[in-house]
């Protein structure tokens, strides 16, 4: 994430906004045009991680408008920091930046292990319903067992 000012040179598209990184996964964020009735045709950014209607992936999803006021946001917090780590600083401030770069690709990363983990946990919760279905039914099976070896043996008497 490097300091710069954000593009907004209107065209026949609309506003031209940089694409930064998403600040939770350190992805790049991506335009998109909603197809949705509601929204259809107008501009989103999103995170490459969001997936609509899947609450495990990012939530970063901001429409236009909302955007560009969160670069605004992103400029003057890098104002922010340059100020506060000086111009003698510059090097320490890029590393604080490429950490914080790494940070989010290791959240990213652990992100499929979890994902996992979750599925390897609803199939382990299945087999132990099933297992408990199993086990319930064996008293059923015994008692029809004795039974019928009950009325095997009333059969053989009465010959």
């Amino acid at each position: 994430m490097r300091a710069g000012c954000s593009s907004t040179t209107s065209g026949s598209g609309g506003k031209h906004l940089r694409l930064v990184e998403c600040p939770k996964c350190g992805v790049p964020v991506v335009k998109i045009r909603s197809k949705q009735k509601e929204t259809y045709e107008e501009l989103f950014s999103k995170c490459l991680n969001n997936i609509k209607g899947d609450p495990r992936t990012c939530g970063f999803i901001r429409s236009e408008e909302e955007y560009e006021s969160y670069l605004r946001g992103l400029e003057r917090k890098e104002v922010d920091e340059a100020q506060c780590f000086g111009d003698g600083h510059d090097v320490l401030r890029w590393q604080c930046l490429e950490l914080r770069q790494d940070l989010g690709i290791v959240k990213q990363q652990l992100g499929v292990p979890v994902l996992e983990i979750s599925n390897i946990q609803k199939e382990i919760s299945e087999l132990k319903e099933q297992r408990k279905a199993f086990f319930m039914n064996i008293p059923v099976v015994v008692a029809g067992c004795v039974g019928l070896v009950i009325g095997l043996l009333l059969r053989a008497m009465w010959k």
